[in-house]
């Protein structure tokens, strides 16, 4: 990719080879990160999205990696194609351990409160999802990108091709336990730490009830059960979500950690 005498800008195989590379990785994050990897999100869009980005990170580059990358073999090159494109995966999904929390939470709050029956069509996932966990997903959605969690991983990103340089990614097996061990958990942790209160809540309600049924038998308990559940789950994760901006926001900022440990040992 150079200019010529005559203003235009000349393509080698050396830049074509780059930008690919540059396309893969940035196109698999988009495949996996927040709203840009669901299914309502257009698929050309997030194409052409991706091709933008990876035009404006491929100069600096060429200088760095072009040359290299064209005397790899074909078997190299594809290899190097492959490992691009699952190390932008990694990306969006580590960009996506907020939602995933919370997605875990609402999936433990509408089994207590009885919601698994009646689900909705979530439109980011294009999957059935109930009341509560569309809810709390839609609420991190919108916290993620209140809190500038693009801006986190677009920079995640960028620093990954200083960190990582291209041709040279590798899923290793230091990056492969830090997902299961470190990173996966953090899923866990989140969703279990927001459904608590709800779930304890709920559960004290039920041993309340269950008392009155034991003290006063005549009155049909199981009539108004189900309406004081949904009362007391709606109150309480009405209460947790009054938490949720300052939570995240230390979240999206430990993401931005996470993703500078994962890039930093693909190398």
């Amino acid at each position: 990719m150079r200019l010529t005498d005559h203003g235009t800008v000349e393509f080698g195989l050396a830049a074509l080879m780059t930008f690919l590379l540059v396309f893969l990785r940035v196109g698999g994050m988009f495949l996996r990160a927040p709203l840009f990897g669901s299914t309502m999100f257009p698929t050309q869009a997030r194409i052409w999205l991706s091709f933008a980005i990876a035009l404006l990170l491929t100069p600096p580059l060429l200088g760095k990696h072009g040359v290299a990358l064209a005397s790899q073999s074909a078997a190299g090159y594809l290899l190097a194609c492959a490992t691009e494109l699952s190390l932008g995966l990694v990306l969006g999904f580590a960009a996506n351990t907020l939602l995933y929390g919370l997605l875990m939470a609402g999936h433990l709050i509408d089994t207590d409160m009885g919601f698994t029956l009646a689900s909705v069509v979530d439109p980011v996932n294009n999957e059935n999802m109930a009341l509560m966990s569309q809810i709390l997903f839609l609420a991190g959605l919108v916290a993620f990108f209140a809190l500038d969690g693009h801006y986190v991983a677009l920079s995640a990103l960028h620093f990954s091709f200083e960190r990582v340089p291209l041709g040279q990614a590798a899923i290793t097996d230091a990056m492969g336990q830090w997902l299961l061990l470190e990173l996966a958990p953090q899923v866990l942790v989140i969703g279990v730490v927001f459904a608590a209160p709800t779930l304890a809540a709920v559960f004290l309600s039920t041993v309340a009830l269950g008392l009155v049924a034991r003290v006063v038998p005549e009155m049909n308990v199981f009539a108004f059960s189900f309406a004081t559940r949904l009362l007391v789950g709606f109150a309480f994760v009405g209460l947790s979500l009054k938490y949720l901006a300052p939570v995240a926001d230390r979240l999206v900022q430990g993401t931005f950690a996470h993703l500078m440990e994962l890039v930093a040992r693909g190398a």
